[in-house]
């Protein structure tokens, strides 16, 4: 699984994840039928995968309330 085919154009959500050092952002959405949650931020330009984890039953809901 890579967190990266997340930002292909399929349906994701996205909310800040601030930290005190740098700007974060997790994106939820699905891959391979799985709710999946990649952070990451921008450094020089570029986007950097954080980590990907399972998505949260909290944001199964969100993604659920908006793309159904």
């Amino acid at each position: 699984m890579n967190g990266a085919e997340l930002f292909d154009g399929r349906p994701v959500i996205t909310y800040p994840s601030p930290r005190a050092d740098e700007a974060r952002f997790v994106t939820v959405g699905l891959l391979v039928d799985q709710f999946v949650a990649v952070v990451w931020t921008e450094r020089e330009g570029a986007v950097r995968l954080i980590s990907l984890r399972r998505a949260r039953n909290a944001e199964q809901r969100a993604y659920r309330e908006i793309f159904g």
